[in-house]
């Protein structure tokens, strides 16, 4: 049940108490969804069958950044040398073409997704 206040001078402040918490939840919601976008590149990974040796799979990271201290960041890659061919496509030899596989595109916004339900989640839990 939603809290119903009886002035304005209530919902101003209660809304400087959560100002404090705000930043927290945010950081903690881009943590989630850089861990979101590792999991869902390697579930990827498997499902295109683009698994030889593994080390493309393992070498899937995701990190978050502040850079604004406003907003957060969340990044998604794979650095290995190869990741670019398997993500965009590229040419072969004999003319034909290797169809790029989008892994990280598709995993990021997946994460994006996730991340946009967790915080209605986390932020609407701070009015109930």
């Amino acid at each position: 049940m939603k809290k119903l206040y009886k002035n304005f001078e209530q919902f101003n402040q209660a809304m400087h108490e959560t100002e404090g918490v705000i930043p927290q939840i945010f950081e903690k919601v881009a943590k989630k969804a850089a861990l979101k976008f590792v999991n869902e590149a390697k579930n990827i990974t498997d499902k295109e069958g683009l698994v030889d040796t593994g080390s493309y799979k393992r070498n899937w990271t995701g990190d978050i950044a502040n850079p604004g201290k406003k907003f957060w960041t969340v990044r998604g890659f794979n650095p290995m040398s190869y990741a670019s061919h398997l993500e965009y496509g590229h040419k072969l030899k004999n003319g034909g073409r290797w169809k790029g596989r989008f892994v990280g595109t598709l995993a990021i916004e997946k994460a994006e997704e996730f991340a946009v339900e967790e915080l209605k989640k986390e932020l609407g839990s701070l009015w109930e």
